[in-house]
């Protein structure tokens, strides 16, 4: 007995050395690449579809069932300052309950007021069935974003957050071309039926996802920590989650208002502006990922900026396909560097346990953004043209420059007293 005894503590010690060199083996062949990490991708993939297709197509609808662009602009709005409470409250609630229940909520949503658009032949039921779409496509997006960053390795949440994104970018490169033509064709019904089949997609995918358990999360005495509604905005978040504040004020004026743009540029292939930057985005976002990893934001951010004000000013004062498509490209590659880079400047300035509650600021102020930018850029493009709404976008661009410079500045200021 003691010498079996003796041969097991002998033993111990070499199978605890062993256990080490395992767990260090396999942290070094970490991955983002595994199940779950797939199957959110295809989840978010096909509920993004949907959206894609449709958000270009509504303001063409809008106009043929009798509603002028301003006010669809302001439904635009609205939609997505409701949607805003509903995003305030959902990325932190995904730290404290199960986030596939909290995108389902935001799928099925999304599922009436796609519904309802079939039906949807007065101003009433078109405002109604908008804000349905947009609060639940935000608490979709929202969470399936919060989703994939749980089950990706902290160590390679830069490319797995690129790499994410460049596979969900397979759904806006093809999706809003297929709606824009079928809004010029008039194909609305068909449009709409198309709309449904995607969510559903979504939802299957959804139920093989393994969702991971989130971490506890204590107070200061110790006790588990409750959700509560105050405080929902990550306050560490604010500065990264400012660049999608931007992004969203000019992102309207391609997502919103480029078919009402091809119309007045009597362009009918507008929509190829989508694919083409799509492509640039699916081509660049690897190497913005990797770039995030081993380089400065401020090389990422600020050349994005420039790129999207540089897309914007080719929008105002060209009215060719060759331009169009040019310009798509450099949007493409400046909105996915901004996206990326500030996403990425959310998620660092927090812990592991607040990545939902940073991932809700996010994108609230992009819907703050979007508020701002659906409500501006109809009354722009309803008043004045094309020609003003990209003059617009371009400004806003070379602000949010400003914006990034100035923080840059003042935060080496406070790294001394630090």
């Amino acid at each position: 007995m003691t010498e079996n005894n003796n041969e097991k503590a002998a033993a111990a010690p070499g199978q605890g050395s062993q256990a080490k060199e395992t767990a260090a083996s396999e942290q070094k062949r970490e991955t983002f690449w595994n199940r779950n990490f797939i199957i959110c991708v295809i989840a978010s993939t096909c509920a993004s579809f949907a959206q894609n297709m449709l958000n270009p197509a509504l303001p063409v609808y809008g106009r043929s069932i009798g509603i002028e662009t301003a006010a669809i602009g302001t439904i635009s709005a609205a939609a997505t300052f409701i949607c805003m409470f509903g995003r305030w409250g959902t990325g932190k609630l995904s730290d404290f309950v199960s986030k596939k229940k909290i995108m389902y909520t935001g799928l099925v949503i999304a599922l009436i007021g796609d519904s309802m658009m079939l039906f949807a032949g007065s101003l009433p039921v078109f405002a109604t069935a908008r804000i349905l779409q947009t609060v639940g496509n935000g608490i979709k997006i929202t969470v399936a974003s919060a989703l994939i960053v749980s089950v990706v390795p902290y160590s390679h949440m830069s490319s797995g957050i690129a790499m994410s994104s460049l596979l969900t970018s397979l759904a806006t490169c093809f999706a809003p071309n297929i709606g824009t033509n079928m809004a010029y064709a008039g194909l609305f019904k068909p449009l709409f039926l198309i709309g449904l089949i995607f969510p559903f997609f979504a939802g299957i995918a959804l139920y093989f996802v393994k969702e991971p358990s989130a971490p506890r999360r204590l107070d200061a005495e110790g006790r588990k920590e409750l959700f509560d509604v105050k405080n929902i905005l990550c306050g560490p978040a604010v500065p990264g989650a400012m660049f999608l504040f931007f992004a969203g004020i000019t992102h309207t004026a391609v997502s919103g208002y480029l078919s009402l743009y091809g119309l007045e540029r009597e362009l009918p292939q507008i929509g190829l502006f989508f694919t083409v930057n799509a492509i640039a985005m699916m081509v660049t976002r690897p190497v913005i990922g990797k770039l995030c990893d081993t380089k400065p934001l401020g090389l990422i951010i600020i050349p994005g900026h420039l790129l999207e004000a540089a897309a914007a000013l080719l929008l105002a004062f060209t009215a060719n396909m060759p331009a169009v498509c040019i310009a798509g490209a450099l949007y493409g590659i400046g909105f996915g560097s901004v996206n990326t880079g500030g996403h990425l400047m959310a998620l660092r300035a927090v812990g592991n346990r607040r990545r939902g509650e940073a991932n809700g600021t996010f994108y609230v102020l992009g819907d703050v953004g979007l508020t701002i930018g659906n409500y501006l850029g109809g009354v722009i493009m309803g008043r004045f043209g094309g020609t003003v709404l990209y003059v617009y976008m371009t400004v806003v661009a070379l602000l949010a420059n400003g914006f990034f410079i100035v923080y840059s500045v003042m935060a080496r200021k406070r790294q001394p007293a630090e």
